[in-house]
């Protein structure tokens, strides 16, 4: 398993690679995929290489570029106790 920080935005974004996928763990403020992009290009992986996203909390530090992201593919993950949180 490999842990990256993705350094682009003041809120702590990780990318954990496993087995069974990649997983982007939180996303950082709305207004932040062009420098997220670049900071994925850094580690040499496309954002669409994404399988799965998992947030934290639904703080708009937390999930702002989440959409963003989804629409290139990767599946987004929620906690049970956070599924009346997501429409």
């Amino acid at each position: 398993m490999n842990i990256h920080e993705l350094r682009y935005s003041n809120t702590n974004t990780y990318l954990i690679e496993g087995r069974n996928g990649k997983l982007l763990f939180d996303t950082g403020w709305a207004g932040t995929f062009p420098p997220f992009c670049r900071s994925m290009g850094k580690l040499g992986i496309p954002v669409q290489g994404i399988d799965y996203i998992c947030l934290s909390h639904f703080h708009p530090d937390h999930m702002g570029i989440v959409q963003e992201i989804a629409d290139l593919g990767p599946v987004i993950v929620v906690f049970d106790v956070q599924r009346s949180f997501v429409s």
